[in-house]
């Protein structure tokens, strides 16, 4: 242990660090090391995060690494050479039968008609316009024998059909009369009302599967489907039967015009009822569409092939089908997995970066660190489920549920709330909880499995007090993943006790088993990417730590201090929710550097001699000044880590040294014009909450000390005024301190600085004594400097002589 500096004079006094000037506090001189360095590479994370993806990928496709099946036809009735188990789930398509059940699907469907149902009035209207357009004529005109043929002309054109003139003289006879129109549209309404084909053996095709008819113009119906096809007359039968049973619609006309009648009707009777090619073979492909594929079901470890087993046309489909998806599965599934990771790992930095209260700085060092985490926790898990698949098939009755279940699948969150804020840890453990879900092809619930343990073994780690807390977040993660696993079988219908009660311990042992892995992960985390953890504060917090220890034996009032200030700092973290632990921290080692000029600190002067006397005051204010700078380096030199040295480094932000600037200032005369920014610390201002409970405490016990009667009221206008000027010289601005805190932070140093403070009950005997004894030290003392200036006295000696019996007891 080395001693502390003597420094006699001013030309003793080394130089200030040229440094101070251009910010030596600065955030990348806080740990100038090989991640600093990396920080200047502005590619190097994309490269990370190229990698992640590429390396995810293979991960998460294992196609990649699955054999080919021998698959050919020249293997058919050949001995397999080795037992052939599915690799995984698939369901093979059996194109052979499928191509069969569509094909009869297809026969099935019978072809479609359209039935005009509209026809009939057509005909019906076609038949009134002729006969008024005739009899209109008549009326006009007095005709003569030859004007009728001419009338017949056209009331055949009008109709389409040809008259004979036997009819056309009846029509001329009657004068086109109303009668003979109404007469003739009943027949013709009556029989053209059914459908009507065009001949009877277009049907014959389909006895067997029945046609289906729809109405046109579509009437929002659906085809009815008729299977008596016999029951659909043609054009010939229904003719046939107008003028069988036509004569029941003219019973008073006389027989001679009746039979002209029917003859005419059955001229102007059509076909109602025609194929819909178009709709027939939409039918037959929609009958088609709707025979589902027959596959054969081929489950995770089921035995295909036995070795000497002859392959079968089965055997040769499924490789087939296994050599295909492996295939196909390789591209999909890698370009999936690529685009999951960039998307979430490139979308996670950029608002980790971007949301302000984060205050998570994604530099260089977090991107490597979340990559390689991010990494080795895919891995570990591909792993896991091979070294399970292994196992399942040596011990088949072991489900391959309870490997899952085991899982310490919520280790990566818990290391990185360990490292990192627990912002970053939840994201981690959401993004983490997806992609190994992905490798888990048959249990998809499991992105809200792991989902469950990570986040709450990333939040329930909170402040650690002991590393029995990292083991405590995972039992509460197991509880949560135990919970989740019966609620899972509950929800599915599973209700059988052993294998409830398997799941859940199963689930609780995996929870439990990432606390371990992490406890066990965190110092590999700590020595390679120089993270102060938690854990790592817990040993820092010892007091017997080398710093510490040479701190005491150089400068025991600054470490006095630094003890009282994390009393301070800490009640206040706790009180506003911040790390207590790392308020307490940075506060024990904020003053590491006064050890190096112990003397120079009022705290460590016992002689009463002040060694800021002989020198100028520019010259104590750079003194006062290098014991933050002094101090970095000796927490680089110990590898205190980041945050440490961010609490000795931001310990007095950018304050002013009162003291000496105002000599200054009053002594104009003597030492030249006063510069402010010379008497102000290098900075940089605190940047988390808890380096301003550091600087805050640091202050308020300083000032504390000077108080003659520290009473409650004079210890409570000290908080308050200190906090106040810390407050309006801005160096509170870029921490995320609010009013309501400061006001918390301002009870929480009360009730400790009460405790210290605190008024004590007063024995008259001994301060009696003490009064006695304080007279003679001044006596002794006299005696003792004269004394000592001649070298024949020893003061502490004449000092212990003199203590009353009762002090000496007491090791006073």
């Amino acid at each position: 242990m080395s001693s502390p500096r003597k420094l006699g004079s001013e030309k003793e006094l080394p130089k200030e660090p040229s440094t101070r000037s251009s910010g030596l506090l600065h955030k990348t001189s806080l740990n100038n090391g090989f991640y600093d360095k990396l920080d200047t590479f502005k590619v190097l994370p994309w490269v990370f995060l190229a990698f992640v993806c590429a390396t995810t990928s293979a991960l998460l496709a294992p196609e990649l690494t699955r054999r080919h099946y021998p698959s050919g036809e020249e293997l058919l009735g050949t001995p397999a050479q080795a037992d052939l188990k599915a690799p995984f789930d698939i369901e093979v398509p059996d194109e052979d039968k499928t191509r069969l059940r569509r094909d009869a699907a297809v026969a099935a469907v019978g072809r479609v008609f359209d039935y005009d149902v509209g026809l009939i009035d057509i005909t019906s209207k076609r038949v009134r316009l002729s006969f008024n357009a005739t009899r209109e004529l008549l009326q006009t005109n007095a005709p003569t024998q030859e004007d009728s043929r001419l009338l017949a002309a056209q009331f055949s054109k009008s109709l389409n059909i040809l008259i004979s003139l036997e009819e056309s003289d009846l029509l001329f006879s009657q004068g086109y009369s109303q009668s003979l129109e109404l007469a003739l549209r009943r027949v013709l309404e009556h029989f053209q009302s059914q459908p009507i084909v065009s001949e009877a053996a277009l049907l014959a095709r389909d006895i067997k599967t029945g046609i289906a008819i729809q109405e046109v113009p579509d009437s929002q119906k659906e085809p009815r489907l008729v299977e008596t096809v016999a029951s659909i007359k043609d054009l010939e039968t229904v003719r046939t039967e107008v003028l069988a049973n036509g004569s029941q619609f003219l019973p008073d006309m006389p027989p001679t015009q009746r039979s002209i009648l029917l003859r005419l009707a059955n001229k102007i009777l059509q076909v109602n009822l025609t194929v819909n090619r178009a709709a027939t073979e939409l039918a037959r492909e929609v009958a088609r569409l709707e025979v589902p594929t027959e596959r054969i079901l081929v489950k995770r470890g089921e035995m295909i092939v036995r070795d000497g087993e002859r392959m079968t046309r089965r055997h040769l489909l499924i490789f087939s089908s296994l050599n295909r998806s492996s295939k196909k599965a390789q591209h999909w599934l890698i370009m999936l997995g690529a685009g999951l990771v960039i998307l979430l790992l490139v979308g996670v930095s950029f608002y980790a970066t971007r949301a302000q209260r984060w205050r998570l700085q994604m530099r260089t060092r977090e991107i490597i660190f979340l990559s390689c985490t991010f990494v080795v926790m895919v891995a570990c898990s591909r792993l896991w489920l091979v070294i399970s698949s292994a196992i399942h098939e040596a011990y088949p009755l072991i489900p391959l549920e309870v490997f899952a279940y085991g899982m310490p699948v919520a280790t990566g969150a818990m290391v990185v709330r360990l490292a990192l804020r627990v912002e970053a840890a939840l994201l981690f453990g959401t993004i983490g909880g997806l992609v190994v879900a992905l490798l888990m092809n048959d249990y998809s619930w499991y992105a809200a499995y792991a989902f469950v343990g990570g986040i709450l073994g990333a939040s329930l780690i909170g402040t650690i007090n002991a590393r029995g807390d990292v083991l405590r977040a995972g039992v509460w993660a197991g509880l949560g993943q135990a919970v989740f696993a019966v609620g899972y079988l509950f929800f599915a219908g599973i209700a059988e006790g052993y294998t409830i009660m398997t799941a859940a311990l199963t689930a609780f042992g995996g929870g439990v088993l990432s606390g371990f892995v992490a406890l066990a992960v965190t110092p590999v985390v700590e020595f390679v990417f120089r993270y102060t953890t938690e854990l790592k504060l817990l040993e820092l917090a010892n007091l017997n730590h080398p710093a510490l220890k040479e701190l005491i034996v150089q400068a025991p009032g600054s470490y006095h201090h630094s003890i009282i200030v994390g009393s301070l700092a800490e009640a206040a973290a706790e009180a506003i929710g911040a790390n207590p632990l790392l308020a307490k921290v940075m506060a024990y080692y904020h003053d590491l550097g006064k050890g190096c000029n112990a003397s120079y600190y009022i705290e460590n002067q016992r002689s009463g001699i002040n060694p800021h006397d002989k020198l100028n005051p520019s010259m104590s204010a750079m003194i006062i000044r290098r014991h933050v700078t002094e101090g970095l380096e000796i927490a680089k030199k110990y590898g205190l880590g980041e945050q440490i040295q961010a609490g000795i480094a931001e310990h007095h932000g950018t304050t002013l040294i009162h003291y000496f600037y105002h000599k200054h200032k009053e002594n104009e005369d003597k030492y030249g014009e006063v510069s402010e920014q010379e008497y102000r610390y290098p900075g940089r201002k605190p940047q988390s909450r808890e380096s301003a409970l550091v600087m805050i405490a640091d202050s308020i016990e300083a000032a504390a000390r000077s108080i003659a009667e520290p009473t409650t009221a004079r210890l409570q206008g000290l908080v308050n005024r200190i906090i106040n000027i810390k407050f309006t010289d801005g160096q509170l601005d870029e921490c995320d301190l609010t009013l309501r805190d400061l006001h918390i932070i301002a009870k929480a140093f009360m009730r400790v600085l009460d405790s210290i403070y605190h008024q004590r009950v007063e024995y008259p005997e001994l301060l009696k004594n003490l009064s006695r004894k304080k007279e003679d030290q001044k006596k002794n003392n006299v005696d003792c400097d004269s004394k000592s200036a001649k070298g024949t006295t020893n003061p502490v000696q004449a000092n212990q002589t003199d203590r009353p019996d009762d002090l000496r007891r007491l090791g006073l």
